[in-house]
């Protein structure tokens, strides 16, 4: 067992081999006791004696008391401020480019409302080590997840229909004891190693909240990894939901709804085009303008409803 707040030793003035290291990268903002979950369950993981984790967590500028809690309990995290405008993505950018300057064995990209399972970090290590023996290579592992509250899915890989075609997709669910192949990834708990780090470097500066981790993994596997659901449910994380019609609400004039789809939390035009760019090229013209084309005739049905209501 390894605990967060505890200062890792270095084996090597022993003499013996040093453990690979795996850093645990994290952006947080306003959810202390989330947060602190998080932290206690990364404490209470069972590791090989081979396995070593430094954590690594933005906070995005809490008015909770996150960054002051995590100070006192965990000492020994790596813990960055900022002003409190990077969002998911630009704070990953900052917790993950730390860990690379120092460099680990592998990475490890997690939500701050993720309680991990006590074997969660050693299976997703195992997974992938048990893949590159049998496959070569290097692979890119996400842990599912199940909301604690339904006990359902709620985050984890998923398949494409059609590879030319960024939709549809269907969640991918575990088997027990094998990983599965997908192609998009959550980043809820994503494990990759050194030498895919290497070659992609950090988040793309285009993305601010979403799809930074379908980026990296599907530029993953165009440089030849492999993307892989770890077998199993490795923890627990509420579907969060809440912010993905921020543009649907009732009483918006269609001006407010285009303004409020350019929100980090919803569909963003530079990163939405970015990304279908980049990863669909041959559909994207297709994909990019379609969610704003339809918002007018969203808008007229939305204000119909509101008048029979």
């Amino acid at each position: 067992m390894t605990d967060a707040s505890t200062p890792q030793t270095d084996d090597r003035a022993s003499g013996a081999t040093p453990p690979r290291t795996v850093a645990v990268c994290i952006a947080a903002f306003n959810r202390r006791e989330k947060t602190l979950a998080c932290l206690e369950s990364l404490g209470a993981q069972t590791l090989p004696p081979e396995l070593r984790i430094e954590i690594y967590l933005l906070d995005d500028a809490s008015t909770d008391g996150t960054p002051d809690a995590v100070r006192e309990r965990y000492p020994h995290v790596h813990l960055f401020g900022s002003a409190g405008d990077l969002w998911w993505a630009g704070g990953m950018r900052v917790a993950y480019g730390a860990a690379l300057e120092r460099g680990h064995d592998f990475y490890i990209w997690m939500n701050d409302d993720v309680v991990a399972k006590p074997d969660a970090v050693a299976r997703l290590v195992a997974t992938h080590d048990e893949l590159h023996a049998r496959l070569g290579g290097s692979h890119m592992i996400s842990g599912a997840m199940l909301d604690p509250q339904t006990k359902q899915p709620s985050y984890g890989g998923f398949r494409l229909k059609n590879r030319r075609f960024p939709q549809p997709f269907r969640m991918v669910l575990p088997s027990p004891d094998e990983p599965l192949s997908c192609d998009l990834m959550n980043a809820n708990m994503l494990l990759f190693p050194r030498e895919l780090a290497d070659q992609l470097g950090n988040i793309p500066d285009v993305y601010q909240h979403t799809l930074g981790d379908w980026d990296y993994g599907l530029s993953a596997r165009k440089r030849g990894a492999g993307l892989w659901l770890a077998p199993g449910y490795v923890g627990f994380c509420a579907a969060n939901v809440s912010n993905r019609l921020r543009w649907g609400g009732s009483g918006l004039t269609l001006m407010q709804r285009y303004r409020q789809m350019q929100h980090p939390l919803a569909l963003p035009l530079r990163s939405r085009a970015a990304f279908l760019l980049r990863h669909f090229p041959w559909t994207a013209p297709i994909y990019i303008p379609g969610p704003y084309l339809k918002l007018p005739f969203d808008h007229f049905r939305w204000k119909r409803r509101e008048k029979r209501s």
